[in-house]
This record gives structure tokens, sequence and C-alpha cells, in this order.
């Protein structure tokens, strides 16, 4: 980047800047040679929204985290979809308030649906399942 380039991290923890549209596909493999995605904008599923993890990788689940929005992250969809995971019942990656939202519970991963964070209407997920395995999610 220049100096008076932009950068912008966003709520859902993403990272947005401009660039020039001869680049884009070599920036995009550079990003992708350290570790980053890039998704696009506009009617997908959002990358997965998770929690500064406490206790590391392994006890918070980040494994499944990270295999579920290798899955579903940059789908198209009919609206922008917002999924969130967190590690443990804490919640502070806000599961309870996006579209779909993923808690791990001990061993196990309860799903909600429906949050919403935003405008007179918020409102808290709703428990759709309860005590899932991996592969059930």
């Amino acid at each position: 980047m220049k100096e008076d380039d932009e950068l912008e991290l966003t709520t859902f923890q993403q990272l947005y800047l401009v660039i020039s549209e001869d680049k884009k596909e070599e920036i995009i493999k550079e990003f992708e040679s350290v570790g980053l995605a890039c998704y696009p904008v506009g009617n997908y599923v959002k990358s997965l929204r998770t929690c500064n993890f406490c206790k590391g990788e392994e006890e918070e689940g980040m494994l499944v985290a990270k295999e579920l929005n290798r899955r579903i992250a940059g789908k198209a969809v009919l609206f922008t979809l917002k999924i969130a995971y967190t590690g443990c019942p804490v919640g502070c990656g806000e599961p309870m308030l996006s579209d779909i939202g993923i808690m791990k519970v001990i061993d196990y991963y309860n799903l909600y649906v429906g949050g919403k964070a935003k405008g007179k209407d918020a409102e808290v997920g709703s428990l759709l399942m309860e005590d899932l395995t991996p592969e059930d999610l």
C-alpha cells in the first residue's frame, strides 16, 4: 500500500481496500500466499465471524470454525448472509446476533438462526439444534 491508501477493518473482521482492477489477480495470490482469503462483496455468505479465542485453537474449536468458513464463505445467496462462531458460551463472536450462529459448549455445538444485531427490530437468534458434533455441523 502507498502512504495515502486507505484500509478499512469492518465489524465482521474483514479488511476492505481499493485496488487497481489490473492488479486484482496478482494481489489476491499475494494475500493467499500469507493465509488471507478474498471474498466477493454483495449477496454472498460473509466470512465466518469469530471471537478472539481465549484458550487456543484445539480447546475452543478453531479447526472446526476454519473448516466451516472454508466450506461456506463466498457462496452466492439471495441476500447477504452473516454467520458467526464462538468457542464457548460467553459468546464473544456474537453468534446469537447473526443470521446463523454456532456456539461451542464443552465438546458439542449449538446452532442458532435468525439473530439481528441492529435496528428497532433487533433480536436474539433462536436455538435450532443443540449438542451437534463437528460432522453434524
